[in-house]
C-alpha cells in the first residue's frame, strides 16, 4: 500500500458520555447485520452472496465498526477519523479478493455506500435517543465519513492492485 492513509485527522475531543459509548458498543453486533443486510439489499452483485459469505461479511463490519469506535470515543485523546494501519491493511486485501471474486470497483464502493448509510443511521439514532447535542452528532458523522473514505481508498487501491498484477 502506498501511503493512502495520510496523516490522521485529528479533531476535538467527541465528548460521547461512557453510558453512549458503551451503548454503542453493545449495539455493534446488531448494527453489523443491519448494515450487512443493507450491502445485499441495496447492491446486486452483494444479493448473490452465500450464507457464509455473508458471515464473514458481517464479522469484518462489526470489528471494523469497533475499531472505529475505538478510535473515535478513545478517552483521554482526540478523536480520529483515520483507521489504524491493521485495518487498512484489511480493507486493501479486502479490494484484492473482491477482485479475485470478478466484482467490479463500482460494486465495491457502491457496497461501502450502502453500509456507511445503514451504520450511520444505527449510529445516530442512537445518540439522538441518548440526546447527545447536535455538534456532537455533527462531529461524529465527520469522523465516520472520514474512516469511511479512508476505506474505501485502501480498498480500491487492493482491487485496482490485484487487477494489475492479474493482468485484468
Amino acid at each position: 500500500m502506498d501511503g493512502l492513509a495520510g496523516p490522521p485527522e485529528q479533531l476535538p475531543m467527541l465528548g460521547l458520555d461512557d453510558g453512549t459509548v458503551l451503548a454503542m458498543r453493545a449495539a455493534l453486533p446488531d448494527m453489523a447485520s443491519r448494515t450487512v443486510e443493507a450491502v445485499t439489499n441495496q447492491v446486486p452483485e452483494y444479493a448473490r452472496s452465500t450464507a457464509e459469505m455473508d458471515a464473514n461479511i458481517n464479522v469484518a463490519v462489526e470489528l471494523a465498526l469497533g475499531a472505529f469506535l475505538r478510535r473515535a470515543t478513545g478517552s483521554g485523546r482526540r478523536a480520529s477519523g483515520a483507521p489504524s494501519a491493521n485495518v487498512l491493511e484489511a480493507a486493501y486485501a479486502l479490494g484484492r479478493g473482491e477482485a479475485n471474486s470478478g466484482r467490479t470497483m463500482n460494486a465495491l464502493l457502491a457496497a461501502y455506500r450502502a453500509g456507511a448509510r445503514a451504520a450511520w443511521r444505527e449510529m445516530s439514532e442512537l445518540m439522538v435517543e441518548r440526546a447527545i447535542d447536535a455538534a456532537t452528532v455533527a462531529h461524529f458523522a465527520e469522523l465516520v465519513f472520514a474512516y469511511i473514505d479512508a476505506l474505501s481508498a485502501s480498498s480500491a487501491a487492493g482491487h485496482a492492485d490485484q487487477l494489475a498484477t492479474t493482468g485484468r
